[in-house]
């Protein structure tokens, strides 16, 4: 019995010795972490890129990053991907002050120069994209709320986490504003929902129309002003006094940069008071703003306080996001085609392709519809498979054929359209039936192919014979 509970003692003993080794290296990665999120191990090199005369600079912005991807937020690898193309296509990022300089005191630029941006002041963008601009040595702006980075939401940067991030370089500080609320809201039935804010909207389907607390008088029911305009001047002042006083307490500092929410109004659709108010109070608290959300290219005559960033979508194609920014400058931008050798087993007409083992990404040139013909044969039968997962409004398409039958898949305003070239009638299925029908249902045009089955939410498989050309 001695030796038994002597053997137990020893067992017992290594068994707390292997739990402290193993706790004792978890609580080591654990602070190696906090240390380099905290207090950054690496720092920001300013580039020894030589400035030239550029005529401009391009800039893009992304909402939200986050681990694998969601419909608002960039995944941290596709960030990754697009951020190592730019770079090495010759982009440098720059700063707020070298922005300043080149309009106010006409400094010169790099020649690709690079605005980055972040906004919304989340934490998952400021963790997921770290890793990125340490390894590109790139500078981004952190747009942020005030009143969130005041919240004890760990959703958002506090003001600590902010000056962490700027003491190590890659990051500098920029304001969305003081809050995001909604105003003159109407619920799709027409009922009139007034004021309210983002944080108490959990459904957006639930509106039909609404504005942002900046961009318009408040109004009733009738769509008639509800306050006077000193009224409407004294809401927008006293916002951006409060947005003034919660960055620049305790020491903080207002941030430089400004990108008013929502973006293209000022200038475009806002009431000519509204905008008023707006631009003197901008001018007079911000040295940049950043006013539009669809373009990304900023030249020498463009006004500091009307500034363009292209706001990349998560499910755009990297092709999509480079195409945008070739077709807005001179600059010399290319195309990626991914694997080359699949590559040239296609010819790929008014867009670009790019090719992996597991998919064909198409973009298309500028109103224009991309084709890709395969200039090989296939085995008898083959599965085309497609992914509509874009924006809910507008169209997507996809055209097959084989030479002989044609047939169209579409997604219009939320439902599935099929059609053959025959002239037979459309099959139209609304989103919410068909996502309750998965592995049921099965569409067969009036001709022996091809045969199309929906398979689950947005994902058509299509088979059809022999060589095929996708539109």
């Amino acid at each position: 019995m001695a030796k038994n509970k002597e053997l137990n003692v020893k067992a017992k003993n290594r068994h707390k010795v292997i739990r402290t080794i193993l706790e004792v290296i978890a609580i080591i990665a654990a602070g190696f972490f906090v240390i380099k999120s905290v207090f950054f191990l690496y720092h920001y090199e300013e580039p020894k890129a030589a400035a030239n005369d550029a005529k401009g600079f391009v800039a893009i912005s992304y909402f939200g990053v986050d681990r694998s991807g969601s419909t608002k937020h960039i995944g941290r690898e596709q960030l990754n991907k697009q951020l190592n193309i730019l770079k090495e296509q010759g982009f440098t990022t720059i700063s707020q002050q070298q922005i300043i300089d080149f309009y106010n005191k006409g400094t010169p630029l790099p020649e690709k120069a690079l605005f980055l941006s972040f906004e919304d002041g989340r934490t998952d963008s400021s963790i997921f994209s770290q890793a990125t601009l340490e390894e590109l040595n790139f500078k981004a702006t952190m747009f942020t709320y005030a009143d969130n980075m005041q919240s004890k939401d760990n959703k958002f940067l506090t003001t600590k986490d902010i000056q962490a991030m700027v003491d190590s370089g890659y990051w500098e500080h920029g304001t969305n504003g003081n809050h995001l609320s909604y105003i003159n809201a109407y619920a799709p039935n027409g009922n009139y929902l007034g004021e309210i804010a983002e944080k108490n909207v959990t459904d957006k389907t639930k509106i039909e129309y609404y504005n942002h607390f900046l961009m318009d008088y408040l109004r009733d029911e009738y769509m008639i002003p509800k306050e006077t305009n000193e009224e409407m001047d004294m809401r927008l002042t006293n916002e951006y006094t409060k947005m003034k006083k919660l960055y620049t307490q305790d020491g903080g500092a207002l941030p430089k940069a400004y990108a008013i929410m929502h973006s293209n109004a000022m200038y475009n659709m806002m009431d000519d008071s509204v905008e008023k108010v707006n631009e003197r109070n901008i001018q007079h608290l911000f040295s940049l703003h950043f006013n539009t959300n669809y373009q990304s290219y900023n030249d020498a005559e463009q006004n500091i306080y009307n500034l363009n960033r292209l706001q990349i979508a998560p499910f755009w194609s990297t092709n999509h996001m480079l195409l945008k920014m070739k077709d807005e400058s001179d600059l010399d931008i290319k195309m990626v085609t991914g694997n080359k050798k699949l590559a040239n087993d296609w010819i790929v007409e008014q867009g670009y392709g790019e090719f992996t083992k597991q998919q064909i990404i198409l973009t298309s040139e500028a109103s224009k519809e991309v084709s890709a013909t395969l200039t090989k044969k296939w085995p008898a039968q083959s599965i085309v498979e497609a992914d509509f997962n874009g924006a809910i409004m507008g169209t997507q398409s996809m055209t097959l054929s084989d030479g002989v039958v044609k047939a169209k898949i579409s997604l219009q305003k939320n439902k599935l359209l099929i059609a053959t070239e025959n002239g037979y009638k459309k099959t139209s299925f609304k989103k919410s039936t068909y996502q309750k029908l998965i592995g049921k249902m099965k569409i067969t045009p009036l001709v022996k192919q091809p045969i199309i089955r929906i398979l689950k939410r947005s994902k058509v498989l299509v088979s059809i014979p022999r060589r095929i050309q996708i539109i």
